[in-house]
């Protein structure tokens, strides 16, 4: 005789119940030896679909007669299932073939270049993910995603590779000690349904009845009918805008018919998407330091890159941001190994990303987005929000209304107009996001590129105060990376009598950062003046050869200086360590062994190494340490 228990159970909604969470020793206090007497007097019958945690099972509940109380049970066996329930058994000589049919399309995730795509088994760097629900942030596990979720995440964010795992992880470890398959995962990419004339429901049926026909050892009925199968569907946001405008309808509908069936849907954020019920909602969160080092090891080790790159990384804070996301860390270091550009080079590096977000992305998974049934080029959602960030920039705002933005903006005949282009390009590229109903870049990087670039042809004709005002810095640097003539760049900050010694030194050498394009004799104007600077303060502060203790052993370098009032020198040879990674180090590095400078001197050192360089700073010492990069990830 089997062995039942009554499982306690909490009402969702009048049709939904679902486990409470037990350890497996639990079940035992619930047996129904325990319990069938009282149930029986308090509690009356009724159907309802129960969320298991081995599946969604339409059963009997036990509901209390007594409005007031509000506890549930529904009735289980040892294995935790309703007694009629219909396992899928499967035999030992087909579990591996079953893995390997279930598994065809979610080894990888693709990427824009090959070298890009992820291989889940290897490369997969376990992803934090949020719940508003539970207000909990937590790493990634399986079990997280038991019942209906919805996984938000900006492009490029690893929602595809984290349901791609998912799936992984139910086929390798989701039989029981029977070889019961206790989630049967199917995964569907929901592109495919733009190309598809019958609707949703049929599209879906036609995805599971391909799958089942090569898996000819099982009971199709059970599979789809028995409580056992989640659908992993991938690419909400890929659907065509107009579709999408009411997915969420669709899949309320899908859920009605199909209420023993689990899903798990990816997509970008979407305000009525976060509005469906009774799915649990997770955000995918960016990347940490930890996990940007992790990916970094795992694609560029076995090229013996993955050093220079951290350590490169480490030298430009300004597109740390950027690159928390997966999809650009991941072609930052495709340009890294095989284009050279390095993430120092912040315009060229953020120029291919941002390539990829408004066009690449889409074009490479024959994604055809359309606003009102016209497609939008690349080149006009570039042009949009090349203007739109330099109004941000020039009234010094990094948030607008809609409303604020048709004032400054006059390309649209109405303000909904607008609104629901804003809308689109948020959806299609995620490069600007609504939040309190204001407009916001998702990066400044990015943000300053698209302006660096509408700007970038006109640049002879700047206003001056592109030059000499320091909150457009980060613009003016960009521009000279993507310029054909940055000479003319340099040449106007060194002539101009409106800037400063150190604003000079400063510019020149961030513009050395951004542009191959330099010629020989403007490096050379840069470096005088530099060593000029140089030589100045060390007069100033009687700083003499015997200042400075270089140790080769330690790989450190001493500097007897009282670091209040410094800020600009110490500043200054932290860029100057950046320059390494340029294709003018070797030039810089003669420049600085030669200088008549004896800090210049002394920093020379270390400008030919490819490695982490720390300035500490005490009251009065600056300490310059050397040290190599670690594959050791810090909790």
């Amino acid at each position: 005789m089997k062995e039942m228990y009554f499982l306690p159970i909490t009402k969702v909604n009048d049709e939904f119940f679902q486990q409470f969470t037990l350890e497996e020793d639990d079940l035992s206090f619930y047996h129904v030896d325990n319990y069938s007497k009282v149930i029986e007097e308090k509690c009356y019958r009724e159907e309802a679909i129960v969320n298991l945690h081995r599946g969604r099972f339409k059963t009997v509940v036990f509901a209390p007669k007594n409005e007031q109380e509000k506890f549930f049970f529904c009735l289980v066996n040892e294995k935790g299932l309703p007694d009629d329930a219909q396992e899928i058994e499967v035999d030992d000589s087909y579990i591996e073939e079953l893995r390997k049919v279930l598994s065809l399309q979610v080894l990888k995730s693709e990427g824009i270049f090959k070298e890009q795509e992820i291989d889940i088994l290897s490369d997969f760097v376990t992803p934090r993910i949020y719940s508003k629900d539970s207000e909990n942030e937590m790493y990634y596990h399986f079990h997280c995603f038991e019942n209906s979720n919805l996984i938000f995440g900006a492009p490029g964010s690893g929602k595809t590779t984290m349901l791609r795992k998912i799936a992984l992880d139910y086929i390798s470890e989701n039989f029981d000690h029977d070889k019961n398959l206790n989630k049967f995962p199917i995964y569907i990419q929901l592109r495919d349904f733009n190309n598809y004339k019958s609707d949703f429901n049929t599209y879906i049926d036609t995805c599971i009845n391909n799958t089942l026909y090569n898996i000819k050892f099982l009971d199709h009925k059970t599979v789809k009918f028995g409580g056992n199968l989640c659908l992993l569907l991938d690419g909400a946001d890929e659907i065509d805008f107009d579709k999408f405008s009411s997915f969420e309808t669709t899949i309320n509908e899908f859920r009605h018919k199909n209420p023993l069936t689990s899903l798990i849907i990816t997509s970008r954020p979407d305000r009525k998407m976060e509005q469906l019920k009774e799915f649990k909602k997770w955000y995918v969160q960016p990347f940490n330091e930890n996990q940007i080092k992790d990916l970094t090891y795992r694609k560029l080790s076995r090229g013996g890159k993955w050093k220079e790159f951290i350590s490169v990384l480490n030298s430009a804070p300004g597109v740390n941001d950027v690159l928390k996301n997966p999809l650009l860390l991941t072609i930052a270091h495709f340009l890294f190994t095989h284009k050279s550009v390095i993430p120092i080079n912040s315009a060229q590096l953020i120029k291919e990303m941002v390539s990829a977000l408004v066009d690449n992305w889409d074009s490479n998974r024959n994604i055809e987005r359309k606003l009102k049934d016209k497609k939008v080029s690349a080149i006009e959602i570039t042009n949009f929000l090349g203007k739109l960030s330099l109004q941000y920039s020039q009234i010094g705002r990094d948030a607008l209304s809609t409303e604020q933005i048709f004032k400054e903006i006059n390309d649209f005949p109405a303000i909904d107009d607008l609104d629901l282009y804003l809308d689109y390009i948020e959806f299609a590229t995620g490069i600007i996001y609504k939040s309190n109903n204001l407009w916001k870049f998702q990066f400044r990087a990015i943000q300053d590129y698209l302006c660096s670039s509408y700007l970038v042809e006109g640049v002879q004709n700047l206003n001056k105060e592109l030059f000499t005002e320091k909150n457009w810095n980060r613009i003016l640097m960009m521009i000279s990376g993507l310029n054909s003539d940055p000479n003319y760049i340099l040449k106007a900050i060194l002539e101009s009598n409106e800037i400063t010694k150190l604003d000079k030194v400063e510019k020149s050498l961030a513009i050395m950062k951004e542009s191959h394009l330099l010629k020989v004799q403007d490096i050379e104007k840069s470096f005088k003046l530099l060593e000029e600077f140089f030589v100045n303060f060390e007069s100033v502060k009687n700083i003499e050869e015997k200042s400075i203790n270089f140790s080769a052993h330690e790989e450190t370098i001493r500097l007897i200086l009282e670091t209040k009032g410094s800020e600009d020198i110490i500043n200054l040879m932290k860029t100057i360590y950046q320059i390494r990674y340029t294709k003018y180090e070797y030039d810089f590095y003669g420049y600085l062994k030669n200088s008549r400078s004896n800090i210049l001197k002394s920093v020379s050192y270390f400008t030919e190494k490819n490695g982490n360089i720390d300035i500490d700073l005490k009251d009065d010492e600056v300490l310059i340490r050397y040290k190599e990069e670690s594959p050791n990830i810090v909790d």
